[in-house]
């Protein structure tokens, strides 16, 4: 992927993070698996696994949103670097 993909990509994904809708939706599926949790039965194993995979599912479309992100960022530095060397210089729309 290029680096100008890298920043749209990056832009989306900051996008989505700064969505009210998506930030409330993420917030209220770990509120609920973390209440499901809590009102488990200690033996209900199945079902304190299953929560812990759908807690982890939750944590981790963020963090793949944010890994994009980071990497935009180092796309903007590359970029730079590319412009610097044609005698150009690039903004950081991320710092």
């Amino acid at each position: 992927m290029t680096p100008e993909e890298e920043l749209i990509r990056a832009e989306r994904a900051s996008q989505i993070l700064r969505d009210p809708l998506v930030v409330e939706a993420i917030a209220a599926i770990k509120q609920s698996v973390i209440d499901a949790w809590r009102t488990s039965p200690i033996k209900d194993r199945d079902l304190r696994d299953y929560l812990h995979t759908m807690y982890n599912a939750a944590h981790k479309f963020e963090e793949l949103l944010h890994s994009h992100i980071e990497t935009g960022k180092l796309a903007v530095h590359q970029l730079k670097e590319k412009g610097a060397k044609h005698g150009a210089s690039g903004s950081d729309p991320y710092t």
